[in-house]
Order: C-alpha cells, then structure tokens, then sequence
C-alpha cells in the first residue's frame, strides 16, 4: 500500500507549487497590506483577518520573481505552521490533488541549499514544487519578524 498525500496546488509565475492541505486554514481573495517596517525581505506587509494581525510572505520575493503592481487576481492563501499563521502570495489556486510518495524527489536530491523545498512531485503536466512551510522563513528572520510584530501589535491579536 503506498502513501499519498493531499496537496494544495496554486501558480506563482507560471510555476506550479503545492503545500500540504491539512496546513490550510483558508483561501481568500487578495486585500490591500499594511506596510511592515524592518519585516524581513519576503514579508510584503500584514492582513487583519479576523481580528488578527497576519503577515504576509511573497512567494515571488522568495524565488527571486519580478513583483507585479496588480493583486486583482491574486489569491491569499492562510497556512498555519508550527510557529505562525502566514499569508502565502498566490497567482491562482487550482485546485486539490493525491500525490504518491513515491512520485515525490525530495529536496536534497536535486537541490540541497533551497530548505523552504521540500520536494518536487510528479505529475502528467510537469513538475510540481512542493514547500516546506517550516523552512520560508529562517530562523533570524523568525526572530525578527516576531520582534517586528511585537511592536505593532499593542492589543491586537498577532496570530
């Protein structure tokens, strides 16, 4: 019997990647950020959603994309991970697929410096990156991040 996951697959760039699906908490429409003075590079700015202030972390920053001035399209994606709630950046979202293990290449395999990849999958239409949400953000960025939102935060709930 062979293991299979489920995965959240989305666009960024033309680039399909994927998280597992259990990390999902929801899937929104794009809304305008707050600007987060001294957050790290791939943290774009924070959403209030539900009362919470949540950051939002750029997966086009993260791959070294060229930024786009529209988010009209663009798609917010809530995972929670072991230390945070995060808003992943999303072309699209498109839907949800069973990934045999056995189709997915770990990381270390192929590219060992890139930690936020956990693997790459494969599938009929090509490849599919798979992230590894406890590694997007490293650990001094961690602790800068939480600082930063320390000192936002006042009453307000940091998720």
């Amino acid at each position: 019997m062979q293991d299979t996951d489920r995965y959240l697959l989305f666009t960024v760039d033309e680039q399909v990647l994927a998280v597992k699906i259990g990390v999902v908490e929801r899937i929104i429409r794009a809304v305008e950020t707050t600007d987060l003075p001294d957050a790290p590079e791939n943290i774009t700015g924070v959403i209030n959603f539900r009362g919470g202030i949540i950051p939002v972390l750029s997966l086009r920053r993260q791959f070294s994309l060229p930024e786009i001035n529209t988010r009209s399209g663009e798609d917010f994606i809530i995972v929670k991970t072991s230390n945070r709630t995060l808003v992943l950046t999303a072309d699209a979202v498109s839907q949800v697929v069973a990934i045999p293990s056995e189709n997915i290449i770990p990381a270390s395999r192929v590219l060992s410096k890139l930690e936020y990849v956990q693997g790459f999958g494969k599938s009929e239409d090509g490849i599919i990156i798979i992230l590894n949400l406890e590694k997007l953000i490293n650990l001094q960025d961690e602790e800068q991040l939480s600082k930063t939102l320390n000192k936002i935060s006042g009453d307000e709930k940091v998720k």
